[in-house]
């Protein structure tokens, strides 16, 4: 009787422990899902429009209109602050 108790305390336990394994790994995933979700719900959709209009913003982006930040192609292969 009291061996079956014994197990039955151990499963109990044990299902205790997966329970809340079970509920931070749901909560990992639901904070995961909300941070992509925000992200795709700002982001325009790259569709034709955005593909015909890209000449022209690389070259506003190119003579430093575009952002109202000069444009430094240098920026990121090691010689920041050179522009």
């Amino acid at each position: 009787m009291e061996q079956s108790y014994g197990s039955l305390l151990s499963a109990a336990i044990e299902l205790q422990l997966n329970q809340q394994q079970l509920l931070t790994t749901t909560s990992e995933l639901r904070e995961t899902i909300d941070e992509q979700l925000f992200w795709v719900a700002n982001s325009r959709p790259l569709d034709f429009n955005w593909l015909r209009q890209l000449p022209n913003n690389l070259r506003l982006e190119w003579q430093g209109g575009g952002s109202g930040v000069p444009f430094c192609p240098l920026v990121g292969k090691g010689s920041l602050g050179k522009c």
